[in-house]
């Protein structure tokens, strides 16, 4: 196994297309001088210790992975979304992009003005990564990023998952966050007017102040907000559907004026008060 790079020459243009069929590589580049891309479908699977998309400051790569049994397994390397250039990196239609590694929008100072690394969740598309700082942002001063969950799934493997990325929640559908019996930590803003559902035993934690509009669904395990210090909430607007567990750990007054419904429970574990305004239906216990 060795290098494969896609759109290495100045100009040049180039795409694989993975049908149906296993591909191997050591380092996979998309766009290392010119525009490469990578589309994986109908059950094809591309294995690579290290994938990266917008190498040199002129590249540009996209890499798609779409349909059911679809796959791109990225090793400890991990799978840049763009590292100097600009990049973008989409998974749907019950397809799975696995990194073992970090996922990374830039990589840090030499990222050139103006690129970006766009990377969406698409409808039945699944993203698996864990470990801490699992999805970071690093492009400098120069580069931008946008994290697009849009009807999708995150999910925690390996370890829990830290991230303080930024994600917008595309209005119009629901995406997911799977925490697979470990514990997801999510940092930074979740924007936007889409919906989000926390699925499987473990805890997601939100530890910013989150402005999203859609629905929020607990189905197991528990949603945290806060981790014991003054932010972690979700917009007011935001319905909250409880079967599972919703928790509060904050250390200063929070207001949660939305309905609460489902059979669910309420924990205030942090130290601060909780002030619940709205005529709740929800059947499980409330534990201070």
């Amino acid at each position: 196994q060795g290098t494969l790079s896609v759109g290495f020459g100045t100009n040049s243009q180039g795409t694989v297309t993975v049908d149906d069929s296993t591909a191997n590589a050591a380092i996979l580049v998309l766009g290392e001088n010119g525009t490469g891309s990578l589309n994986v479908k109908n059950g094809g699977v591309v294995n690579a210790a290290l994938a990266a998309a917008g190498n040199q400051k002129d590249g540009t790569g996209h890499i798609d992975v779409t349909d059911a049994g679809s796959q791109l397994n990225v090793g400890s390397y991990g799978l840049y979304v763009n590292t100097d250039g600009s990049g973008t990196v989409s998974v749907e239609n019950g397809g799975v992009i696995s990194s073992a590694g970090q996922v990374s929008f830039g990589d840090g100072s030499t990222v050139a003005s103006g690129s970006t690394g766009t990377l969406t969740l698409g409808q039945n598309g699944t993203l698996e990564v864990g470990g801490t700082d699992g999805i970071v942002a690093n492009e400098g001063g120069n580069g931008s990023y946008q994290f697009n969950m849009a009807g999708g799934t995150l999910k925690d493997v390996g370890s829990d998952l830290t991230t303080s990325v930024n994600a917008t929640l595309v209005s119009g559908t629901n995406s997911t966050v799977d925490t697979n019996g470990l514990n997801t930590t999510l940092s930074g803003v979740l924007s936007g007017d889409g919906s989000l559902t926390k699925v499987s035993d473990g805890t997601l934690t939100l530890t910013n102040a989150n402005t999203y509009a859609g629905t929020t669904s607990v189905t197991a395990g528990t949603l945290q907000l806060g981790n014991g210090g003054t932010a972690g909430n979700i917009a007011t607007t935001t319905a909250i559907h409880d079967n599972g567990t919703l928790a509060v750990d904050r250390s200063d007054a929070i207001t949660i004026g939305q309905v609460i419904d489902g059979t669910g429970n309420l924990n205030q574990i942090g130290t601060g008060t909780t002030t619940l305004t709205g005529t709740n239906t929800y059947t499980g216990a409330t534990t201070i």
